[in-house]
């Protein structure tokens, strides 16, 4: 979902980037969740 650069007030304006930035950790969150599974896919196979 592409950002939309709009003259908006200021209140709407801090209100988005204050959600962009919840998506943007909630994204990086998702990445680290994503590497760990990545790395325990090794570990196991490393194992066998």
């Amino acid at each position: 979902m592409p950002l939309r650069w709009l003259p908006v007030p200021s209140a709407d304006h801090a209100y988005t980037l204050h959600n962009n930035s919840k998506m943007l950790s909630h994204h990086r969150q998702g990445c680290e969740v994503y590497a760990q599974q990545l790395q325990n896919v090794k570990l196991l196979q490393i194992r066998l």
